[in-house]
């Protein structure tokens, strides 16, 4: 590892990364998870079916809905978001952070 590889892997450290759905792999969650102690934030689209049905079968219910309006661009934008912390195995048992 070189001198930027080690600042890269130090700044990561404790940072959340977001990314499109393109980067929603498990190589990629590892990655930054495992190997640079990071935590992400990726959306579940139709590339990860078997993820995105685990968590639709999550009690959405129960989680707080955050919404933002704003005016741009000539046009009102609603945004709506849950979000939850889910612990557990990697085969998505258990609820919980960490």
């Amino acid at each position: 590892m070189d001198g930027k590889e080690r600042k890269l892997a130090k700044a990561l450290t404790g940072v959340l990364i977001t990314a499109d759905a393109m980067q929603t792999q498990r190589a990629h969650a590892r990655w930054l998870a495992e190997d640079k102690d990071a935590h992400y934030l990726l959306p579940a689209l139709g590339n990860q079916p078997g993820l995105f049905a685990r968590l639709d079968a999550l009690p959405w219910e129960e989680v707080p809905v955050a919404a933002t309006v704003d005016v741009a661009r000539g046009r009102i934008e609603t945004r709506t978001r849950r979000a939850d912390t889910h612990g557990g195995s990697r085969e998505g048992g258990g609820r919980g952070g960490r």
